[in-house]
């Protein structure tokens, strides 16, 4: 776990794929590779998705994908099934929990409420998702966390374009964001490269693998 933790705290942000062909895919892949950001989430929302995330794995074996939106023990089999590195959920499902952490999987389990914080703790998870990150008074509930959770860490996600991405980085328990927003360019017949550039460089800034 500690592999993908440290990329997700080094890179601060976590592009969400949600394309559906494989020409897109192949196009955000080699962008990320050119601002050193070697992650992506690849959500379980459409009939393509596994094969997707199978074909970025194969396609870029060092980065690390991640399936999103698991929320039944069937998605977490076929996920890991693909290659997925970790997994991402909207909530603290118990079944989809325990199948991961018995399986030594990095699981991140979205929370919103103290309710479920709590419950997450119930499985030693010191890093959760908050979702969903754009709902009022998200940034408000995560510094009221702070306090009884001091030992807590939160992924930010579910709409997080770039203002809200550094509103969120300047909380001191969140330690990345996850959206779409970023590789949208990409996503489309026409993809724009240049805006694509634009935000990725917006995003990473000029990384290198050191």
């Amino acid at each position: 776990m500690s592999s993908v933790l440290n990329l997700i705290k080094s890179v601060q942000y976590i592009p969400i794929f949600q394309g559906k062909a494989e020409t897109e895919l192949h196009t955000v892949l080699s962008h990320l590779e050119g601002v050193y950001a070697p992650i992506m989430e690849i959500p379980l929302r459409c009939e393509e998705a596994p094969e997707l995330l199978q074909l970025a794995k194969k396609t870029a074996p060092h980065f690390k994908i991640g399936a999103g939106s698991v929320s039944t023990v069937s998605d977490a089999e076929k996920a890991l099934d693909c290659g997925a590195d970790y997994l991402m959920s909207a909530g603290v499902n118990d079944r989809v929990m325990a199948y991961a952490l018995d399986r030594n999987i990095p699981i991140f389990p979205g929370v919103y409420t103290p309710s479920d914080v709590e419950k997450a703790i119930q499985y030693d998870l010191k890093i959760m998702k908050f979702f969903p990150a754009n709902a009022p008074d998200s940034m408000t509930l995560l510094d009221a966390f702070y306090g009884p959770y001091p030992e807590l860490e939160f992924i930010a996600t579910g709409g997080v374009d770039d203002y809200l991405r550094r509103d969120f980085l300047e909380c001191q328990n969140v330690v990345a964001c996850g959206g779409s927003w970023p590789i949208k360019p990409a996503l489309s017949n026409t993809p724009n490269l240049e805006e694509l550039d634009r935000r990725l460089t917006l995003f990473y800034g000029q990384r290198s693998l050191a």
